[in-house]
């Protein structure tokens, strides 16, 4: 089965995940994991706009670096790889995991395969257009 996976934050870092309380998300109690997960969109254009203050800050820019370079699991990285596509706007189509091997779709798009996901792909240009992976 291999090695457990160590989690995204130490003990210490989970308990200073402060609640986000603006925008969409007053008075909702999440965190920023939470909300990167749920809303990726939401979180990156927070990013780009400069909407985090104080430690909201320095936990979005150390999240954000996270989520910008997500591994496959283990058992997967030497065999599968992260393939997006895009229209020739670079609108994401699709995002999946995939066996390295897998020959190339023939489209009017362009693809792209890396060994990480970055949830960041799911916004254009600062657009935040809801995109879901």
């Amino acid at each position: 089965m291999g090695a457990p996976r160590a989690p995204p934050f130490s003990q210490k870092e989970q308990q200073m995940c402060t609640t986000v309380n603006f925008g969409k998300w007053r008075n909702k109690r999440k965190t920023l994991p939470q909300i990167v997960v749920s809303d990726p969109d939401w979180f990156f254009g927070a990013i780009e706009n400069d909407m985090f203050t104080g430690i909201l800050w320095s936990e979005a820019n150390k999240l954000a670096r996270r989520a910008r370079a997500i591994k496959l699991p283990r058992r997967l990285a030497r065999t599968h790889c992260v393939q997006c596509i895009f229209t020739p706007e670079r609108e994401l189509l699709d995002c999946c995991v995939i066996p390295i091997n897998q020959p190339r779709r023939r489209h009017s798009g362009c693809e792209s395969r890396t060994s990480t996901l970055d949830l960041a792909v799911t916004l254009r240009n600062g657009d935040l257009r809801g995109a879901r992976l």
